[in-house]
């Protein structure tokens, strides 16, 4: 904040020591006493105000980088859970991998990563996430445990982002791991929703002012179009060819 300005005690007293003229006599000195007063009041109000706050060029880094540190934001991310077939409450789920990813880019980045580990004889696990803070309203696929725990294969995550670029459902796959990755990973991709198919409309019918149809106009063919000229074109050819024998 900038505090209210005050002039020093030297542009205080040349103000003080301005006066009007006290008799005709003293005018023409008063006059230029006037406009010497005037320069330097003018100096004055130019100078610098006595307590005024001054910006330091120091401090102007620090600023801008406070400034981007509040405008920059955080990518979302996004908690998938696995739940085995056998429990009975989606209160039993437990994390399969946190992941954030950029809307606009799709680029993902998995944060955290822990296998299913298969604990039964039974092979079925959901895959999928809660859709709502309370954790109530659950949204999944079903999936095999060997597409997590199969050294020979790499599970990829499909998330389906919504229009408000929110992801609303979760599919998994499966695919060959190839030598080049070495370890198990997982992959994960963005699906942005994309605009349904239209149907092949035919062209609106055009109508009269009495309500019946126009007669549509059929385009002649060139033959159509120039047939007059084929007989001139025949008797110059035959006329000309006569003259030169």
């Amino acid at each position: 904040m900038v505090s209210a300005l005050r002039y020093s005690p030297r542009c205080r007293a040349r103000a003080a020591s301005a006066s009007p003229p006290s008799s005709p006599k003293t005018a023409k000195g008063s006059l230029s006493g006037a406009r010497r007063n005037s320069q330097e009041g003018c100096a004055c109000q130019n100078a610098l105000p006595e307590g005024a706050f001054v910006p330091s060029l120091i401090s102007l880094p620090s600023f801008l980088s406070s400034v981007a540190a509040s405008t920059s934001t955080s990518p979302p991310n996004t908690d998938i859970f696995y739940w085995p077939l056998s429990a009975s409450s989606p209160s039993q789920a437990s994390r399969l991998a946190e992941v954030s990813y950029d809307p606009v880019t799709l680029q993902t980045s998995v944060r955290s990563y822990t296998p299913p580990q298969k604990q039964s004889n039974e092979d079925l696990l959901r895959i999928g996430l809660f859709t709502d803070a309370s954790q109530k309203h659950w949204v999944g696929s079903l999936t095999s445990f060997s597409a997590f725990n199969n050294s020979a294969i790499t599970p990829n995550l499909s998330l389906y982002l919504s229009l408000d670029n929110e992801v609303y459902s979760v599919a998994v796959s499966a695919s060959a791991l190839t030598a080049s990755e070495g370890n198990q990973n997982l992959n994960v991709e963005i699906v942005r929703p994309t605009p349904a198919p239209t149907p092949h409309l035919n062209r609106p019918i055009v109508l009269k002012e009495d309500g019946k149809e126009t007669e549509e106009i059929i385009e002649k063919s060139f033959i159509q179009k120039y047939w007059w000229a084929i007989p001139i074109v025949l008797f110059l050819v035959i006329g000309g060819g006569g003259e030169a024998k």
